[in-house]
């Protein structure tokens, strides 16, 4: 794993922490917004391990589904907590986000990361 890599899952850590302690202020929306970052990070890292790099998170997500989803190398359900936690994220800022969505999110979020993590410490590039 490189430095850059463990950077993206230090930084994907850091928003499952923040996520928990929104959740615990009633911050649902934002607590959403921190599982989907986390996500997003953790799908960069595994990017990265095959040398692709994007400059915005509208590129990460097509590109994680490419080549992690659909080449079974990754679960397809992770694709779909990407994407409803980056849809919820934004419904969040226009209305109140129960606790039941972002409990989900974090959930979701947390077993992404795991499995990255897992991908991530026991493979090499391809």
């Amino acid at each position: 794993m490189t430095a850059e890599q463990r950077a993206l899952i230090q930084t994907a850590v850091d928003d499952l922490r923040a996520a928990q302690d929104l959740m615990r202020t009633g911050a649902n929306g934002f607590a959403i917004a921190r599982a989907y970052h986390a996500m997003l990070c953790g799908a960069e890292a595994l990017l990265l391990r095959d040398g692709l790099r994007f400059t915005t998170h509208a590129e990460v997500i097509p590109a994680f589904n490419r080549e992690w989803v659909k080449t079974g190398r990754m679960p397809a359900e992770y694709y779909r907590y990407l994407i409803e936690a980056g849809d919820s994220q934004r419904m969040g800022i226009h209305v109140t986000v129960p606790a039941a969505a972002a409990e989900e999110a974090l959930r979701h979020a947390t077993t992404f990361l795991a499995h990255v993590w897992d991908v991530l410490r026991t493979t090499t590039a391809a």
